[in-house]
């Protein structure tokens, strides 16, 4: 597995759980963007300090009840 590319290493690990294609697809999907976003960077040499951001709506603010 060592000399095979990340997307195809992600692919496989996700087939071999049995994900649906649709789900695979949408996951190696997320991961080139990633990738494609850090100048086209390994994630492992990206190092502890990056961090993926969830990508929802700003908290809501506090009720007054």
């Amino acid at each position: 597995m060592e000399g095979r590319k990340l997307l195809e290493q992600v692919s496989d690990a996700c087939r071999a759980r049995r994900f649906s294609p649709r789900t695979v697809e949408a996951y190696v999907g997320w991961i080139r963007r990633f990738v494609l976003h850090h100048d086209k960077r390994h994630p492992a040499e990206l190092g502890p300090g990056v961090q993926v951001r969830r990508r929802a709506n700003p908290p809501c603010p506090p009720r007054h009840t």
